[in-house]
């Protein structure tokens, strides 16, 4: 049976099959091109024998219609923003390296290729792009980014929409060519817990009348229509990073296959998580998202024992009693600091249980 079979066993919730295992990383800069990104994945690929590859994206946002400082750095600028074709660069690129790796893996590997929901690109667009990115912070820190999106809620909250709303147009495209060039699904990164703050609350306040969710009322619905542009992926992921505010908001969702998140380092635990979903989302046979997570990527994968990841991946099994599960660590891990000890050890376990 191919890994892409196995997967597929798995995610439609008719057998007790094992956990399939994968963990994924950010690659520095030298491999964020197609060419040396697939091999870079493909290496990581073959080194662990993983069960399904997290296709990483490193290319940013469009920002040439931001100016020669490509940066939004204004209210007025959020207004800089067009509706783009999902092939447009540098988003090409990493069709690019879809195409590459689909080819390579042939099918035999499931490939689910991350795209970043529309408040992450536009917090992101505040400021000059990263080079190197970093594991999660998991705690809320005092950010200028955030500080920015706040003042301008409580300046010009259609123009924060309409802003938002033209990420969400190009990121359906871009979702939609994904699959064409040949991913499996999408892994959309979301964070409410950036969003949903006292600060968006009462600058909503101020410009509504009304106090609600801010992550509802302008981000909840493009991450579903982003998730309706890959339809027509079988292994659609959600990633809810950071802390998350609610862990339900966004079920039931058909076009959501799997659901993971930090639940080591932030909550709910396995356990918990499978409650939640079982109450959301109706019992018909193959339709409740799968659970992944079950090792710490903070503490435990990169600095633990390999008897400690023995220890919370029989965990996480026992957690799931039985429900569909996928084995990874919460999120991103620094690859300085990992033991490939406790990558081989998580991978090995998984199989043996």
């Amino acid at each position: 049976m191919s890994k892409t079979e196995h997967l597929r066993r798995v995610l439609a919730g008719g057998t007790r099959a094992r956990p399939p295992a994968s963990c994924w990383y950010h690659f520095p800069p030298e491999f964020h091109p197609a060419a040396p990104a697939a091999e870079a994945h493909l290496r990581h690929l073959e080194k662990y024998d993983l069960d399904f590859l997290k296709v990483m994206n490193e290319v940013d946002y469009p920002r040439d219609a931001l100016g020669a400082a490509g940066v939004i750095q204004s209210v007025g600028d959020l207004k800089k923003l067009r509706e783009l074709p999902g092939d447009a660069p540098p988003l090409d690129g990493q069709l690019d390296l879809v195409r590459r790796l689909a080819q390579r893996v042939g099918g035999e590997v499931p490939l689910t290729t991350t795209i970043f929901h529309t408040w992450m690109v536009l917090r992101n667009l505040t400021a000059a792009p990263k080079q190197r990115h970093q594991p999660p912070v998991m705690e809320v820190l005092s950010d200028p980014r955030n500080a920015l999106l706040t003042q301008w809620l409580r300046a010009d909250r259609a123009a924060v929409e309409a802003a938002l709303q033209t990420i969400e147009q190009t990121a359906i495209k871009f979702a939609r060519l994904c699959i064409e060039a040949g991913a499996d699904g999408i892994y959309l990164a979301t964070r409410d817990d950036w969003i949903d703050t006292p600060a968006h609350r009462e600058a909503l306040a101020t410009s509504a009348g009304e106090s609600g969710s801010p992550y509802d009322e302008l981000v909840l619905d493009s991450d579903r229509a982003i998730f309706a542009g890959a339809s027509a992926g079988w292994f659609n992921v959600l990633h809810l990073c950071g802390r998350p505010v609610r862990f339900d908001r966004h079920l039931p969702d058909p076009n959501i296959h799997v659901v993971h998140w930090a639940d080591r380092e932030s909550g709910p635990d396995i356990a918990t998580a499978r409650r939640l979903v079982m109450d959301a989302v109706p019992d018909v046979h193959g339709t409740r998202p799968a659970l992944a997570g079950g090792v710490s990527n903070l503490k435990t994968l990169p600095y633990g024992k390999p008897v400690e990841v023995v220890a919370e991946v029989c965990d996480a099994i026992a957690a799931a009693a039985g429900y569909p599960l996928l084995i990874t660590p919460g999120c991103t891990y620094d690859p300085d600091a990992i033991s490939d000890e406790n990558v081989l050890t998580m991978v090995a376990s998984v199989r043996g249980a």
